[in-house]
């Protein structure tokens, strides 16, 4: 189960994914979470004391989108927090990805070695997330914002498991940028 601070600025979800909020105790000794308007989440609040998740449901109906929350006490150096919902359920890195300019996606990394995605020199367009190089170590998750710029098209990636290897599919997997809904 992932864990995410109660503090955290940004966290990324699926729809029907169970994590913990977890707080450290030299932030505060407890905290409560709550949603600006509406979110996500199965729950109307939640009381985090620090050393004890509490374990948080996204509703399996959630929406792509951004949902913003806050924390009593909060925290004086993070701004605005916010919970989004991804675009896709967790995409393996060795699988497509179709999403649209601003969305978000989760590679999940069920494997049992670290695995690099970049992106393939062969492709003709700009790279349409943010970084060259995204390392997902073995059992990990890794977030990504397609950017709000990229054009329609299709980014072969290269994907490369440590210690060598790389995807066992006869076709490379790519991110499918689209220009309407999927």
């Amino acid at each position: 189960m992932r864990q995410f601070n109660v503090y955290s600025p940004v966290i990324v979800v699926v729809p029907g994914e169970n994590f913990d909020w977890v707080l450290n105790s030299a932030e505060a000794p407890s905290v409560t979470v709550q949603p600006a308007t509406s979110w996500p989440l199965n729950q109307n609040s939640y009381s985090v004391t620090a050393g004890t998740p509490a374990q948080a449901t996204v509703a399996a109906s959630a929406t792509k989108g951004a949902y913003s929350f806050s924390c009593t006490p909060a925290d004086p150096n993070v701004g605005s927090q916010k919970i989004v919902v991804a675009a896709r359920p967790f995409i393996d890195p060795c699988s497509d990805v179709s999403v649209m300019p601003g969305d978000y996606f989760i590679w999940k990394n069920d494997n049992t070695s670290g695995v690099t995605i970049e992106p393939d020199p062969g492709n003709s367009d700009f790279w349409p997330i943010e970084g060259q190089h995204h390392y997902i170590q073995a059992g990990g998750h890794h977030a990504v914002q397609v950017l709000a710029s990229a054009g329609a098209g299709s980014y072969d990636l290269v994907v490369t498991f440590d210690g060598g290897g790389g995807c066992v599919q006869a076709t490379q997997p790519k991110i499918i940028i689209g220009s309407g809904g999927f």
